[in-house]
């Protein structure tokens, strides 16, 4: 079975209207008569006449169409470009320099030129374009298909689809998907015949089949919200490929509400815009509203309203969705599958950020736009300029932000009900960021009991559905951490126990992977010895850093135990007798685990041996001899590096749960050419914009620069397989090494800015305590991390300003 491309759907929908628009004329009823050779029992006539209609073809002269004659080429450049452009486009005057045989004063030579300048034709051969030729089916497939899908489409591999269309025919791969669209179902007797030419007649055919040229006209309503903007100047853009669009306009009433009329054939994509007056005219917003063919599907009456296509409200939140699809998808939005396909990788917590931010602009006269910057789209759409935007928001209008953060969340929430709460949901704190965040394991039953595993431990639960649809869990047996924070007097230094009592879960999107919800946990910190202290309670504001990816079972990517066995993964494990310092729980240590065949295996750097097996969900059970388990659950696994969490348990029957990142192995390693005169940035650093580098330079000498130069001393050396071992020194202390720090690299793999080294890092700490000595790096587990590529230091001066 082929993969159908973006757009294949509006195509087969395409084809089923016509034929109910067919079906549907009433028995008997006399048609009309456009061509006087094309009669109304005339196998194609339904085509001909929608052709006609469309403005596609005014006939072959003296009021025929001439259905039996062959398709010249020339003529083929005519019915492609008024097809997919519209009847009433005109292309630019011929040059006569595009093909050695079209003169700028022959037929059709400007259309030509236009067809070649769309890449949708090079030509015959040697320079020409041999106009007067003859037009087969085979090549009136790829003709087609580049007008349709762009001229950098690429069908499928074939399969065999007809008998007379071997696959390793040169075109086979483009009939076999003209036929996967219901453009073509051959020539007869099950078979293709690409070699005849293609007669008007069933160009009429694959032309109303392939651009649904039966007359879409549409009315599309909805509103320009957000304050709302009265009067907003109402834009939809229907692109009909890549590089052409037709544009409809109206105008919002004082409300914002607008209604404009579209009309326009498959393939085509409909975005909105709505650009504010006067106060507002700051604000521009932006849809994507989707292809005509869902558009129309949704449409009653012709009409089309928000409550069937939300994407027709135009608001803060579509067009920070707008901007982070096309974003994701590298360019503009042509179809329904790209827009589905960029949807389900726009990181909920990126979206409530950008909202947030379009949102703050609009609604607060205070908080201005950057000189050079017209309006909030534009602001939004250019990264760099964007995230410093978001900087300044943030420390200069720190109330109007958090209020548009939690208004945009509010907007987003989608609401569960009871019987959407599956028996068991994890929440991975991902926010498009590895390896920071913690995770949750929580077990609903249908008596509203339960249970969830957090980062310290296990609680039974009760759970209920609120007013505003959101889940709300309560902690029975809230599992404590205890601290010893500094506090005003009387207290000083306190012992501190700390403690969960409410975890509210709010859906503000689903996907194919699972949910993204808010997740905000009510935090409850009493101070046992310190009367004079009243317990604390704290609800976590609203913000990205809530966002957390929520998944059942279903939304697993199973490991496979032929892909697992002879294989090596870094990650971190649940082991009693780890000593890792510097993770979240020293319970939690990073080590390569090395699976053997037959579910044994052994850590690389404790030598420890376990068990392994796949469990029936697709989890991976790693069992160590003194009882400890820990369950690997992965929820993405695309490349090297998986995303899941860890679900682990010793011989007592504690648990926790953490977010992991899962490395598998591909042999890398550090030596001094990898490193010396190399800068590389945390990837953390990379995604959120801080900066945290470490500069290796000659001679084993370098520096850690966090924020600005000079940085802190941070000499370094090769060691043992492949290892990276430094220690640094603070700037007031240049004689004793406040930390530690090694890296094992464990596989490499393209990054933003560079080659990105995942990597096990150790990081100790020596507190400044006399007699401290460093754990040995190759024997003690550490933390999964990962570290970019950024710049060449060769022949610069010493970058780290000592």
């Amino acid at each position: 079975m082929h993969t159908l491309p973006a757009g294949t759907t509006s195509h087969v929908v395409a084809t089923l209207g016509l034929g109910l628009l067919l079906c549907l004329a009433p028995a008997g009823e006399a048609r009309s008569q456009t061509f006087d050779d094309v009669p109304a029992n005339y196998w194609a006539y339904p085509f001909i006449e929608l052709l006609s209609a469309s403005g596609v073809t005014s006939g072959c002269g003296g009021g025929n169409y001439c259905p039996a004659q062959s398709v010249t080429r020339a003529q083929m450049a005519v019915f492609l470009e008024r097809g997919f452009r519209g009847s009433d486009f005109v292309p630019p005057p011929a040059t006569g320099s595009v093909f050695g045989d079209v003169a700028a004063q022959d037929f059709a030579a400007a259309w030509i030129e236009q067809l070649a300048a769309d890449g949708i034709t090079g030509g015959c051969g040697g320079g020409n374009f041999c106009p007067t030729g003859s037009v087969t089916r085979a090549q009136m497939a790829v003709f087609l298909l580049r007008a349709v899908y762009g001229a950098g489409f690429t069908p499928p591999p074939a399969s065999g689809v007809f008998p007379d269309v071997p696959v390793n025919y040169w075109a086979a791969a483009w009939i076999e998907q003209l036929a996967a669209d219901g453009i073509t179902s051959g020539c007869g007797g099950g078979n293709f015949c690409p070699e005849n030419a293609v007669s008007r007649d069933q160009m009429a055919v694959f032309l109303v089949r392939a651009f649904d040229l039966t007359g879409r006209n549409l009315n599309l309503q909805g509103t320009a919200t957000d304050m709302p903007l009265a009067g907003a100047g109402i834009s939809a853009n229907v692109w009909l490929n890549a590089s052409n669009n037709r544009a409809f306009a109206a105008t919002a009433d004082a409300f914002g509400n607008y209604s404009v009329d579209v009309a326009s054939g498959n393939p085509a994509f409909v975005t909105l815009t709505a650009d504010g007056i006067g106060d507002q005219q700051e604000a521009r917003l932006r849809s994507l509203a989707g292809s005509i063919g869902t558009l129309g599907n949704a449409a009653n009456a012709g009409v089309v309203t928000s409550a069937g296509i939300g994407a027709l409200n135009i608001t803060h939140v579509s067009t920070a969705l707008a901007v982070l699809a096309e974003r994701e998808n590298g360019g503009p939005i042509r179809s329904d599958a790209e827009l589905a396909a960029a949807q389900a990788r726009v990181s909920g917590a990126e979206l409530l950020t950008m909202a947030a931010v379009i949102k703050s602009v609009i609604d607060n006269v205070a908080v201005t736009l950057p000189p050079g910057i017209a309006n909030t789209l534009e602001l939004v759409s250019e990264p760099t300029g964007y995230e410093a935007f978001l900087a300044d928001l943030q420390n200069n209008f720190p109330t109007q932000y958090a209020a548009a953060i939690t208004q945009t969340a509010d907007s987003l929430a989608l609401g569960y009900a009871e019987a959407d709460v599956p028996g068991v949901l994890f929440a991975n704190q991902v926010d498009g960021l590895p390896l920071q965040g913690g995770a949750y394991a929580f077990e609903f039953d249908a008596d509203q009991t339960g249970a969830v595993v957090l980062f310290n431990g296990v609680s039974d639960t009760t759970w209920s559905i609120d007013g505003a649809g959101s889940l709300v869990v309560t902690l029975l047996t809230p599992p404590v951490t205890e601290s010893f924070p500094f506090r005003d007097p009387p207290g000083g230094q306190v012992r501190a126990l700390i403690y969960f009592d409410r975890i509210t879960l709010t859906r503000i999107a689903d996907g194919p992977a699972g949910d993204q919800v808010i997740v905000l946990v009510r935090r409850v910190t009493e101070f046992p010895d310190n009367p004079e202290l009243m317990p604390e309670v704290v609800d976590d504001e609203i913000g990205p850093g809530q966002v957390y990816l929520a998944f059942g079972v279903d939304g697993l990517v199973p490991f496979d135990t032929a892909g697992i066995a002879g294989t090596q993964i870094g990650t971190e494990y649940f082991n009693q007798a780890n000593d890792a310092i510097g993770t979240t729980d020293p319970n939690l240590g990073a080590d390569l685990l090395s699976f053997q065949p037959g579910g044994t295996g052994i850590t690389q750097r404790r030598q420890f041996l376990f068990t392994w097996f796949v469990d029936v969900e697709g989890g991976l059970v790693v069992a160590f001899p003194n009882g400890d388990t820990t369950r690997y659950l992965r929820h993405a696994g695309d490349g090297p590096v998986s995303l899941g969490v860890a679900v682990s348990s010793d011989s007592s029957g504690a648990a926790q749960v953490s977010s992991v990142d899962l490395v598998s192995a591909d042999g890398a390693a550090f030596d001094t050419a990898t490193l010396e005169d190399r800068r590389y940035r945390a990837l953390f650093s990379v995604l959120d914009g801080s900066l945290f580098d470490y500069l290796f330079l000659s001679n084993g000498e370098g520096c850690r620069i966090s924020f600005a130069p000079p940085g802190s001393n941070n000499p370094w050396s090769v060691i043992g397989p492949g290892l990276m071992d430094s220690f640094l020194f603070s700037n007031f202390d240049p004689t004793t090494p406040r930390q530690r720090r090694s890296w094992q690299p464990v596989a490499i793999e393209p990054g933003i800015l560079g080659d990105r080294y995942w990597l096990i890092e150790n990081a100790d700490f020596n507190n400044f305590q006399p007699g401290f000595e460093f754990a040995d790096p190759l024997v003690t587990p550490g933390r999964i991390n990962a570290y970019e590529f950024v710049e060449d230091l060769t022949g610069q001066a010493n970058p780290c300003g000592f």
